[in-house]
């Protein structure tokens, strides 16, 4: 709050963009999220970058989080080698792209259904001839369960699946038009229709990204099939993952030599 204070001071010009980067100790508490974002909104020439020592993601404090990302924010975790300053400030703003082995076990193991989607990404940008990988952009989410699903249909909150939460992040990612990305997702579930109809339809408007999925499990009947073929037309690369934890096609690909229509 005492930034947002001290910004009318800075009488920033309308026509140029700003970019504001903040190293804080702890991550902003739900009514602060709030008042940023509701900021960003009414300045959309400034762009707002929050890296933490410390995030704390229970109950409000991930409310405000989202709405934060969903304003644009880019909000990222310290890393060891950043909180020692030994790389500079710029190294400060990794995202910690590790995850708890239990939980990747339980999640990506084939021969598990687990009731919860996990989403590990990356993002890579070509340079030449070779993709090299945009540290910063690296991380994993999940889906938001639905809340008070007992409660009159009005009161619930239906919850969103991973694919979603990781399309409301790019747009604080500011990927330059004018290069070309690829991001690679490695999910303990395939996309479901209508995250896959998102997921293409965002394709086909950002021809400078390229997209790949790799699945521990896949689902290829129904709805589920006739929305993997949509990502597949949209460009999209999904494959499954071997046991040894890499991505093959091979697998996916011969469950794909059926006509949509018959998935």
């Amino acid at each position: 709050m005492c930034l947002l204070d001290q910004i009318p001071s800075w009488t920033l010009n309308e026509s140029p963009q700003y970019r504001i980067t903040c190293y804080i100790s702890y991550s902003p508490c739900h009514d602060c999220a709030e008042n940023l974002a509701a900021f960003l909104r009414e300045n959309s020439r400034v762009q707002l970058r929050i890296c933490a020592s410390r995030i704390y993601k229970v109950g409000e404090y991930k409310t405000g989080l989202c709405t934060l990302q969903k304003a644009g924010a880019q909000v990222t975790i310290m890393t060891p080698k950043g909180q020692h300053g030994t790389h500079g400030v710029q190294k400060m703003c990794q995202v910690r792209p590790l995850m708890d082995k239990e939980i990747f076990r339980e999640n990506f193991h084939q021969d598990r259904w687990p009731h919860e989607t996990y989403l590990c990404y990356e993002v890579e940008r070509l340079e030449g001839d070779s993709w090299i990988t945009v540290e910063e952009l690296k991380g994993f989410l999940r889906n938001e369960p639905k809340i008070n699903q007992f409660l009159p249909a009005n009161n619930v909150d239906p919850g969103r699946h991973a694919e979603l939460c990781l399309l409301d992040q790019i747009p604080s990612w500011t990927l330059n038009e004018s290069l070309q990305y690829r991001i690679t997702c490695y999910i303990s579930w395939s996309p479901c229709h209508d995250c896959a109809e998102n997921l293409a339809a965002f394709l086909r408007e950002n021809s400078h990204v390229q997209l790949r999925i790799s699945a521990s499990c896949i689902y290829t009947r129904g709805m589920y099939g006739t929305g993997l073929h949509t990502l597949q037309k949209a460009g999209a690369q999904v494959t499954i993952m071997t046991p040894e934890g890499q991505h093959g096609t091979h697998g996916v690909q011969v469950g794909w030599e059926r006509p949509v229509g018959s998935c």
